[in-house]
């Protein structure tokens, strides 16, 4: 069996790699023209932080690297987005992050989670493969949030390697710890039902 292996290796010249959501990430990354480079540095490292939170939940072993990416990237966008309208809301003129730039290239527009342009450049159009999984980044998140019991979180590096000043400290950010998860969570809901619904 060893001398199987070995001739199956030396076959393939030992280039085994398993494709990683950060494969993708540039990709994703360059399709959000909308934003700036400060806006693109946050997505960025919120879908870092998403891939890491995951690398022992073992059910998304079966889904493909591309999807993760795209679910992370919807997901960093659409909590971008509701910072953009808290930050309005709050009477603030243009949504800024904490370096007081601005994260949209246009701040008189509003940010979509998912334009077509996005789906189109990642391969989903359709949001049903990725939903699904942006609600399994939903669940890890939500067990890192300061009201959550840290101790009983199986995986706690990523959390505590993302709270750090060289990842931008996202993982303690107010995109992450005031958004509602709630409101994210429904309204996927919803896409998934009107997505199954038969006509």
């Amino acid at each position: 069996l060893l001398q199987c292996e070995l001739q199956m290796l030396q076959a393939l010249n030992f280039e085994i790699n398993i494709p990683l959501p950060h494969h993708f990430l540039d990709r994703g990354i360059l399709a959000c023209g909308d934003l700036t480079l400060d806006g693109k540095t946050k997505v960025e490292l919120i879908c870092r932080y998403l891939f890491e939170l995951i690398l022992t939940e073992s059910s998304t072993v079966g889904i493909s690297a591309f999807v993760k990416c795209a679910a992370g990237l919807y997901l960093s966008r659409e909590l971008l987005r509701l910072k953009c309208e808290r930050d309005v809301s709050r009477g603030h003129e243009n949504p800024l992050n904490a370096n007081g730039n601005n994260i949209l290239l246009d701040p008189s527009k509003k940010l979509e989670t998912w334009p077509e342009s996005i789906g189109q450049i990642m391969g989903q159009e359709s949001l049903v493969k990725l939903l699904p999984m942006v609600l399994i980044y939903i669940q890890k998140v939500i067990k890192y949030l300061p009201n959550s019991d840290i101790e009983e979180a199986e995986y706690v590096g990523a959390f505590q390697k993302y709270s750090n000043r060289n990842y931008g400290k996202i993982a303690l950010s107010d995109i992450i710890l005031e958004a509602d998860y709630d409101l994210i969570v429904r309204d996927i809901d919803e896409k998934l039902a009107i997505d199954s619904d038969p006509l």
